[in-house]
């Protein structure tokens, strides 16, 4: 039968001890959230190519073929979310317990379930975390990562001596974000009124090859390149205040409270945004900053 709504459908994640090794024990967990979505892409990696036929060929328009180079993967969520627990391993925390961006690869494993059916993506580097919350709506948070080798699928169960996360009750919603501030003070001070807010953090990974690797992938390790943070807000305008930092192009100061945690985000400056004078519509704006400079969570 097909594996349908009626079907056990699941996705979880543990950090790893080192690069690309499933873990075997400890409490699998769950992605900050309840799950909406789970795309999992792999395969072999395939190149093609054309050739010169020999003397006696006889189609020479079909001189062409194709040739397994190796394996790429990676996964795509989409949560309603509960936690900031995602946050450290996107930041490169130096632990998984720590909010504070640093320099560590916190490599995880992806645990999937298709009905009886059971796979392990490992190595995984999450590449961008956006966070997305709009007026009267959910928050959203959407996560991809990508991977260095699967194992499955398999009526196996990955965990070992460990065991499975569990579903977390209730999700977050626009109402429980608090304690909105711009350079420390409300944004009414610069006459705007909050519609949405979203950030995105994106930590590019590039595959390091080895001809040692023992993974199909011949993925040895992910080369890190430089972190961007970006926010954006949606607003709507009592007054034209904001359009005086818009233009002078200084840094300038984010917070908000969600959940146990409040982010502070510096040193962002405003990139051009439309400002539409329309006759049938409020007038506001969509606020999107330049790389903030630091992410603060406490």
């Amino acid at each position: 039968m097909v594996i349908d709504s009626s079907k056990l459908k699941y996705a979880e994640w543990l950090e790893e001890a080192s690069f690309a090794t499933q873990p075997t024990d400890g409490t699998w967990k769950h992605f900050g959230g309840r799950i909406l979505d789970a795309t999992f892409n792999g395969g072999s990696t395939i190149e093609e190519y054309d050739y010169l036929p020999g003397a006696s060929a006889t189609d020479p328009l079909g001189s062409k073929d194709s040739v397994k180079v190796g394996e790429e993967m990676s996964a795509s969520l989409t949560i309603n979310p509960v936690d900031w627990s995602l946050l450290p391993v996107v930041l490169s925390a130096d632990s998984i317990d720590s909010y504070t961006p640093g320099d560590t690869k916190n490599y995880i494993s992806v645990g999937m379930l298709a009905d009886s059916e059971l796979g392990v993506m490992s190595g995984g580097a999450i590449s961008s975390y956006q966070f997305t919350c709009n007026q009267g709506e959910r928050a959203e948070v959407s996560v991809d990562i990508q991977g260095a080798t699967f194992d499955g699928w398999s009526e196996t169960d990955y965990i070992g001596t460990g065991s499975h996360s569990s579903v977390p009750s209730g999700i977050w919603v626009w109402d429980d974000i608090s304690s909105i501030t711009y350079d420390s003070s409300p944004l009414s001070s610069m006459g705007m009124i909050l519609d949405s807010i979203a950030f995105t953090i994106e930590q590019p990974v590039e595959p390091v090859p080895d001809l040692s690797s023992s993974l199909n992938s011949g993925i040895a390790d992910w080369d890190y390149g430089t972190r961007n943070i970006s926010v954006e807000l949606g607003v709507s305008l009592t007054d034209m205040s904001i359009d005086t930092d818009i233009f002078t192009g200084d840094d300038h100061t984010l917070g908000f409270t969600l959940g146990s945690k409040t982010l502070a985000f510096s040193g962002i400056k405003w990139t051009p945004p439309d400002r539409n004078l329309s006759a049938a519509d409020k007038l506001g704006m969509t606020l999107t900053s330049s790389n903030a400079t630091s992410l603060a969570i406490a």
